[in-house]
């Protein structure tokens, strides 16, 4: 009446009560039904009861739809493909021990629509069992508003469980799976790094590496990688005439040293002496085929005394004894101990207590004599191993440095020269005069000639570099392990062990990265399987939520928002 002069009420011009939403978080959607007396309050005892007589009728449709799909025709497609469908969704969920929710319900019973008879009877019921029976399951869920209990139940659910720990599990999956990815290549890395060093232990034992321990079984044996490796060395050294010419003016220095030393220890009687007979062999000779010879010509002082061998004058006098002085024998010396025995009336023997006890037959002479076994036994020169002494044929060496006892004796000879070297060099540096000791009268010229020529500290360093670089090239690894080689069973053993440890290392670490590997597939393959269903949860979420509000909306007729729902 009064819009036709112009006039409105104050309400007109605004939204209405009914036109606002009702927000109500998800959180307390059954307590926001319960306190407006829309859910009962003994609800939980109607749930359950109506979730048994759902768990009861599911197990009872499966029986039913797989007995309808065993008699079907192949004619009704249709009817076979919403069976199909009906015994997917039962067992999806009996395979996750859960029941059927009320939307579930809702889906299998339209299912059941299509492959059932759906007459009504007068009263308004389905004729056939099986759709009375869903349609009342369905009615309980809607006449008590149990179905948007449930479905606050489930939000409340996925939101608060479901949806975090399925997170927590995927965020967990992946970090395991690059950590398998990082084992897996750093045992990659360290597999390659083991092959690497295994060849490379095997090219310094000069082997293929593809049996170790019969390989250097077989160079123990033969020595050709020995004897190759020596008679490059040895063909080095006397070829050049530098290096050799060096070692020969050390060993005559060191000669006419030694000449010198023992002409002032016997100034009337000089001595001739020969040292390092070994390495001047090598100098002179080679490193020679055949070396019976060699060691005949080496051994020849020791096999025949002579006279001329330098004696060492020890400071000890030798006492003639009265009662020999009219002897013609020849008097033995003796060494006078400064030590005084008293005269006893009884001397007395030392005796020593062996814990035995003395028998009644020690009186009589039918005691048998006690005697030890002074088993000997025989030191292997070779350096060969306990396992080889049952070998009595002596094996020929092929080369003169292949014998261990030739390539000793030339290494100690290097390392005697050398250290004459260096302690003269110190000498010569020092504030005395460097030619104080050619002054003693009784030298030979040639001597002097010697000491003379070598006798400054330039000369001396470039004598113990020469010889430095012959001992530098016997240390060489490899050579060193050759030599090892040739003389131990033992070492061969141990070195085979040790070089095949790497091996296994190396193959240990490929297995564990393929293990890695195999974990890391299996954890992706997991992770498959997670994110699909947890799309398929947050998908179920939207859906109750959309379910809770139209429901709530019905009741209270207005529009109704869900609110602090995560998307």
């Amino acid at each position: 009446m009064f819009s036709a002069f112009g006039i409105q009420k104050v309400s007109e011009g605004f939204d209405s009560d009914q036109n606002i939403p009702v927000e109500v978080s998800y959180k307390d959607v059954i307590e926001w039904l319960t306190d407006r007396r829309k859910l009962k309050k003994e609800w939980n005892v109607n749930y359950r009861n109506l979730r048994s007589r759902v768990d009861k009728a599911q197990k009872e449709l499966m029986v039913y739809v797989q007995q309808q799909l065993s008699g079907i025709q192949d004619e009704d497609g249709l009817k076979k493909n919403n069976l199909g469908k009906i015994v997917e969704i039962l067992k999806k969920h009996d395979e996750q021990d859960s029941g059927l929710n009320y939307s579930q319900v809702k889906e299998t019973f339209e299912l059941l629509l299509t492959v059932e008879n759906n007459d009504k009877s007068l009263l308004g019921n389905y004729n056939s069992a099986k759709l009375k029976e869903w349609s009342g399951i369905i009615k309980t869920y809607e006449s008590d508003n149990l179905s948007l209990a449930e479905a606050s139940q489930l939000l409340n659910s996925n939101i608060k469980y479901i949806i975090p720990s399925m997170k927590d599990e995927i965020n967990k999956t992946t970090k395991q799976i690059d950590e398998c990815e990082r084992k897996k290549n750093d045992c990659l890395r360290s597999a390659k790094e083991f092959k690497n060093k295994y060849a490379l232990e095997c090219e310094k034992s000069g082997v293929a590496g593809n049996d170790v321990r019969s390989e250097l079984e077989e160079m123990r044996i033969n020595k050709n990688e020995l004897n190759e490796s020596l008679n490059i060395l040895v063909q080095n050294l006397i070829t050049s005439p530098k290096q050799k010419q060096t070692l020969e003016d050390a060993i005559q220095l060191y000669n006419a040293f030694i000449s010198f030393i023992l002409s002032y220890s016997s100034p009337s009687h000089p001595q001739e002496v020969s040292v390092c007979d070994t390495l001047k062999h090598v100098l002179n000779h080679g490193n020679l085929e055949s070396n019976s010879k060699i060691n005949d010509s080496i051994q020849d002082s020791d096999s025949n005394p002579s006279d001329n061998k330098p004696q060492i004058n020890w400071d000890i006098t030798v006492e003639e004894d009265d009662n020999n002085n009219n002897n013609n024998d020849v008097l033995e010396p003796k060494i006078n101990w400064d030590i005084t025995v008293e005269e006893d009336s009884e001397v007395l023997e030392p005796k020593i207590d062996w814990n035995v006890e003395e028998s009644e037959s020690n009186n009589t002479n039918t005691q048998p004599e006690i005697k030890i076994d002074w088993d000997t036994f025989e030191v292997q020169s070779e350096g060969t191993d306990a396992s080889n002494t049952n070998n009595n044929t002596k094996v020929k060496s092929k080369t003169f440095l292949e014998n261990t006892e030739n390539r000793n004796q030339f290494i100690n000879d290097l390392y005697e020269l050398h250290s004459f070297l260096t302690q003269r060099l110190k000498e010569l540096s020092s504030t005395q005069s460097s030619s104080s000791f050619i002054s003693f009268t009784g030298l030979k010229p040639s001597v002097i000639e010697a000491i003379n020529t070598f006798n400054t500290t330039t000369r001396i360093r470039d004598l113990i570099e020469g010889v430095k670089t012959v001992v530098d090239a016997m240390n060489e690894e490899r050579l060193q392990r050759l030599m090892e080689i040739a003389s131990s069973q033992k070492y061969c053993e141990r070195l085979a062990n040790s070089i095949n440890t790497s091996l296994n290392m190396a193959n240990n670490l490929v297995s564990s990265s393929v293990q890695n590997e195999n974990k890391k597939i299996d954890l992706e393959r997991k992770v498959g399987e997670l994110e699909p269903r947890l799309k398929r949860v947050v998908e179920q979420n939207r859906k109750l939520k959309q379910m809770l509000e139209e429901g709530l909306g019905a009741l209270v007729e207005r529009r109704v928002n869900i609110t602090q729902v995560p998307n």
